[in-house]
């Protein structure tokens, strides 16, 4: 039998039938379903596809709140987890749940550099929402911890 590699493209398909497949069964294994849902996640919000990134983040996070002490055992997944759906929340103009994960992440980042990011994706949801005065306060308190 020889073997046919796949593309990337080919790769990401499978990778988005064996979430669809997972997340269409019972699994005990939560942090499973959490690491192929963030996977599934990023790589739609890097394909603009933000409705399926969200749908498949969402589904992380319901498997993330299954798992006991996940900011203490699974830090870095959870951080991760947090930062990219308050960035596709926000991006999709869910002001009121991204500006929730954002100080999710702000409260339980450990240091000024995980916090950055959310920082700025925060300052401009306030502009985008017409908050200047908010969105300058904020990046000014940001550029003041630098």
């Amino acid at each position: 039998t020889q073997y046919h590699p796949h593309s990337p493209q080919q790769d990401d398909t499978l990778l988005f039938v064996a979430a669809d497949h997972l997340n269409s069964v019972q699994t005990k294994d939560h942090m499973f379903s959490v690491a192929m849902n963030l996977r599934v996640g990023e790589k739609a919000l890097q394909m603009a596809a933000l409705a399926s990134a969200a749908s498949y983040l969402h589904k992380a996070s319901n498997s993330l709140k299954r798992v006991r002490n996940p900011w203490d055992e699974h830090y870095n997944v959870a951080l991760r987890l947090c930062q990219v759906r308050a960035e596709v929340e926000l991006s999709l103009g869910h002001f009121e749940v991204g500006y929730k994960l954002g100080n999710e992440v702000i409260d339980r980042a450990v240091t000024l550099d995980e916090k950055l990011q959310t920082y700025l994706l925060m300052a401009r949801a306030l502009g985008r929402e017409n908050k200047h005065a908010e969105s300058l306060s904020l990046s000014v308190n940001v550029a003041r911890m630098l």
